[in-house]
C-alpha cells in the first residue's frame, strides 16, 4: 500500500500520465525504468509544466524541484502503468458504475461530483483502517498461515457491510453502515470496530459489554433550540 501526500495526489488528479524528462535530475524516480519507458508522450499542443522543461545539458534541479518531478513520474507509472488509467481528455466519459460521466454532466449536476466525492473518501478511510490494523498488529498478516490475514480483513470488513473495501453503492448491500440513518445498524457499526480495536496495542479496554447494547434507541430530533426566550 502506498501512502500519497495531498501535493502527490494533486499531481495523480491532473491525469497527465504521459512521460517526462528527469536525465539531468539527481533525484532518481523510484519506479523501475522498464515501467517508465512505457509512458506515452505528451501530445505536441499540450504546454507542459515549468518543472517538467527540458534541461540543459549539465544544469542540475534544485532539491525541491527535482523531487517533485521524481514524483510526477512515480505517479504517473502508478497510475497510467500499473493502475491502467488512461491521460485525462477533456471529450472522455468514464464509466461510473453504470453511468458513463461527461465533464458536462459533473457541471451540470453537482449531485453526480458530491457522490464520487463521498464515495472516494469512504475508501480512503477503510484503506487507512487496514493500512493502521497492518502497523498495530502485524501478527496477523506476517503469520506464515495467510487464511489468519483474511479472516482479520474480513472482521475489518464487517465493520460496515463486509462488501469489500470499496464502496458497492449498485448492489443491494447496505453501503456504509457507520453512516446509516438508524441508530442500531450505527451501533452494530461501532461495536464492531471495538472488536477489531481490542487487538491494538492498549485496546483491551474496548471490550463490548452488555451494558453497550442496552443503550436506549430513542432518537433524538436535529433541530436546533432558539436561543431567544418566547
Amino acid at each position: 500500500m502506498v501512502l500519497m501526500t495531498t501535493q502527490q495526489w494533486r499531481i495523480a488528479l491532473e491525469g497527465k500520465y504521459f512521460a517526462i524528462e528527469y536525465e539531468h535530475s539527481h533525484v532518481e524516480p523510484e519506479s523501475a525504468k522498464e515501467h517508465i519507458i512505457r509512458l506515452p508522450p505528451p501530445p505536441p499542443q499540450e504546454k507542459r509544466p515549468r518543472q517538467e522543461g527540458k534541461m540543459e545539458a549539465g544544469q542540475i534541479m534544485k532539491n525541491a524541484n527535482a523531487k517533485r518531478v521524481a514524483d510526477r513520474v512515480d505517479i504517473n507509472v502508478r497510475f497510467g502503468i500499473h493502475g491502467g488509467f488512461p491521460p485525462y481528455s477533456a471529450d472522455c466519459a468514464p464509466a461510473w458504475g453504470d453511468v458513463n460521466i461527461t465533464r458536462q454532466m459533473l457541471s451540470a449536476d453537482r449531485t453526480v461530483f458530491v457522490g464520487i466525492v463521498w464515495e472516494l473518501a469512504l475508501f480512503n478511510f477503510r484503506l487507512e483502517l487496514i493500512f493502521l490494523d497492518r502497523q498495530l498488529v502485524p501478527y496477523f498478516y506476517n503469520h506464515s498461515d495467510q487464511r489468519l490475514a483474511l479472516r482479520r480483513e474480513r472482521v475489518i470488513y464487517e465493520i460496515w457491510n463486509s462488501g469489500g473495501v470499496r464502496p458497492m453503492w449498485t448492489d443491494d448491500l447496505k453501503c456504509d453502515r457507520l453512516t446509516s440513518v438508524l441508530w442500531d445498524e450505527r451501533r452494530e457499526a461501532v461495536k464492531q470496530m471495538a472488536i477489531v480495536m481490542k487487538d491494538w496495542p492498549d485496546g483491551q479496554h474496548l471490550l463490548w459489554t452488555d451494558q453497550c447494547s442496552r443503550i436506549s434507541t430513542h432518537t433524538r430530533s436535529s433541530k436546533p433550540r432558539s436561543s431567544r426566550s418566547t
